[in-house]
This record gives structure tokens, C-alpha cells and sequence, in this order.
């Protein structure tokens, strides 16, 4: 097995990660999702989370300030129901929710979705734009990871998804930006980081939130999901 991070650790260890997806098992078997936003100019900064028919969207909280708003207002989460045994939570750092949810309803792919998706265009920075979702059937889950990024040499996105199997006490973690030592951003150069995932709900989404960076931080969602029940735990954090 790769290395095991603990989460407060490694988010201590960058000040700025950018937006950030956890997905992954509690010990006990029940899905964890967190989805992080930080922000470092008065634009991103201008955002919070909230929970609207039972989604999740990245709301701007003063118009008049906003630039680019269709990068930083957004849908996060989505869900579908196929049928009584089946299901799907998706989670992603902008319009690519829409984008994948509309694929799924049509009977196509996750993978077929990032297809048809590029890197944000905030030049220079090309965010990257990172997915995931969450399959439920018959009273267990398996996730995906996405993330769709410049390949600085060419002007074609590089595209990967990474598959993954339910493993108790076990998540990845995906984030948009590198630690960089001289200030300038870089994209998340990695496979998904490898971490615990801790069985008490509230422990874990305050240790999330207490150790991103106090400076950047913006806010987060967190779900606990049991696969055999489908009910939820949801925690949702906004520092403005």
C-alpha cells in the first residue's frame, strides 16, 4: 500500500491547495465526501457554500465585486437515482457537475463526461477542474477521481481518472494546486493522496476545517453516506 498521510498534516504542510475533493470509507463502511474552496484574491474570496433542492452550489455573495463569475459560481454536487439499488453522488470544482450529471442521465459515462471537458481558462493559471463521483449499489460503493489539466509543453488538456474500490478506513484526497515554494501556482502533480478516514463524522469534517489554511480558507462541505440505508450526515462550513 502507498503511503498513509494523516489529513491534518498534509493540509498544514500547504498553505494553498486550491479546491480540494476527499472520497473514501469511514470504518465502518459509510461513504465520506468533502469538498474544499480557498481563495487568495478578493474574487474568490467573495463565495460561500449552500445547499439549494438538495445540492450543493459555490454562490457569490456580492455580485458587484465579481469577476468571472461563471468560474466561481457553480453547482458542486449532484445526484441521481437510477433505481431503488443504485445510485450516484457527483462532486466537482465547477460547471463539470452539469456536465457529468447530463451524462449519467443519458446512460453514458463519468470517463465519457471528462472527455468532453478542458482546464479552466484563467489564463495563465489554468485551474485544473477536478471530479468525482460516488457509485452506491446494492449496499456498497466504489469511486472515481478526475482531474483534467494544461500540458504546459502543448496547449491539449492532459485527462485521468482514477478508479477506485471501498476500503475501510481509507480515502484520497485531490486537489487543484501543488505546494510551491516561490509563490507561483502549479497544478496538482500527483496520483490522489492517500489518507485515513476517521469514523466520527463531526471529529473529522472540524479537523478538516480547522486545519486548512486560516488565511485562504473559504469553505466546506462534508457528507457521510450509509450505503445500506442511503440516509445522510452533512456538515457545511463558510468563513464569510
Amino acid at each position: 500500500m502507498a503511503k498513509v498521510n494523516n489529513i491534518i498534516e498534509y493540509l498544514n504542510s500547504n498553505s494553498y491547495q486550491g479546491r480540494g475533493i476527499i472520497l473514501g470509507c469511514t470504518k465502518n463502511d459509510k461513504s465520506f465526501l468533502a469538498y474544499f474552496i480557498m481563495g487568495r484574491s478578493e474574487n474568490s474570496r467573495n463565495r460561500y457554500f449552500l445547499k439549494d433542492g438538495g445540492d450543493i452550489y459555490a454562490k457569490v455573495k456580492d455580485e458587484t465585486k465579481a469577476e468571472n463569475i461563471e468560474l466561481i459560481s457553480y453547482r458542486a454536487t449532484a445526484s441521481i437515482k437510477k433505481d431503488s439499488k443504485r445510485s450516484t453522488l457527483i462532486v466537482s470544482n465547477g460547471d463539470q457537475t452539469d456536465t457529468i450529471y447530463t451524462f449519467l442521465q443519458n446512460n453514458s459515462t463519468f470517463n465519457a463526461a471528462i472527455e468532453e471537458r478542458t482546464y479552466e481558462p484563467d489564463s495563465p493559471i489554468f485551474t485544473p477542474r477536478i471530479s468525482g463521483c460516488v457509485d452506491f449499489e446494492d449496499s456498497s460503493f466504489c469511486y472515481k477521481l478526475s482531474i483534467i489539466k494544461k500540458n504546459y509543453y502543448k496547449t491539449y488538456p492532459i485527462r485521468i481518472v482514477y478508479n477506485y474500490q471501498k476500503n475501510s478506513g481509507y480515502g484520497h484526497l485531490i486537489h487543484t494546486y501543488s505546494k510551491s515554494s516561490d509563490g507561483i501556482l502549479s497544478s496538482f502533480s500527483t496520483s490522489p493522496v492517500l489518507i485515513n478516514i476517521d469514523d466520527d463524522f463531526n471529529a473529522f469534517s472540524n479537523s478538516i476545517w480547522e486545519n486548512l489554511n486560516a488565511d485562504n480558507k473559504i469553505s466546506l462541505y462534508t457528507r457521510l453516506t450509509d450505503a445500506k440505508t442511503m440516509e445522510i450526515e452533512e456538515r457545511i462550513f463558510n468563513k464569510y
